[in-house]
């Protein structure tokens, strides 16, 4: 099945393949309802072997009524650094360009630490939010109109995976839908003493802790990977 899905992404150039997580809970969390292993087995296989980026997608709306989709759709990038937040973001940049969506970046910075960008993947990290921050900004040049700011950033120092816990619980409720890379905040102070707690290792750390049922929202979840191999 991964060889199928992977050979029509990389016939048709598919930039992103969104998957199914292979669990799902009750409405209110306290049972799980389906638990395939062959869609957990498929899914890692497809994060190994897939010709472009792939997200998996925990979905926890009830079903809406055809007018509630044109109301605004709250999104939050959670941004740590790193491929995989790059490309959850630039994801996210895309949808923004709906005029129902409104972006928030939401960037974890470690506490006391330079903000100065020492090395090569630091500075694609600062390039990609410049760029977000820029397409966004409203059009002050006389004789234009002016356009409403559809993203805002966030910028949130913290200590360790207790902070960002408690920092994603303060927002569980403020939005539609988290975006995260999967690798976000792998190796930082942000996820430091969570990351052993973590139970589904393709969807990372932070992805794992919003996507449990322990965290007090139905908010769904995006957990991106950028393109991991390179088709010959």
């Amino acid at each position: 099945m991964q060889d199928d899905i992977c050979w029509l992404a990389l016939d048709k150039a598919v930039t992103l393949i969104i998957l199914p997580f292979h669990r799902t809970w009750s409405l209110d969390r306290t049972s799980i309802v389906s638990d395939s292993e062959m869609i957990r087995f498929l899914n890692f296989n497809v994060l190994k072997q897939a010709p472009c980026s792939v997200g998996i997608l925990i979905e926890r709306h009830l079903v809406k009524k055809k007018q509630e989709f044109q109301e605004n759709l709250k999104v939050c990038v959670i941004f740590v650094g790193g491929k995989d937040d790059r490309e959850a973001l630039a994801f996210a940049k895309r949808m923004a360009r709906q005029e129902n969506v409104t972006l928030t970046v939401l960037r974890l910075v470690a506490s006391g630490k330079s903000k100065e960008t020492t090395g090569w993947d630091q500075m694609l990290d600062t390039v990609e939010l410049r760029e977000c921050m820029r397409s966004n900004e409203p059009n002050d040049q006389p004789g234009t109109p002016k356009e409403e700011v559809s993203t805002i950033y966030l910028e949130q120092e913290i200590i360790d995976g207790a902070d960002t816990s408690m920092l994603l619980r303060s927002m569980a409720f403020d939005y539609d839908l988290f975006i995260v890379g999967r690798t976000c905040g792998e190796n930082h102070e942000a996820t430091r003493g969570i990351e052993n707690w973590c139970e589904f290792e393709e969807l990372g750390v932070i992805g794992d802790f919003l996507a449990s049922p322990d965290f007090p929202s139905k908010t769904s979840v995006l957990v991106v990977q950028q393109q991991r191999t390179v088709s010959q």
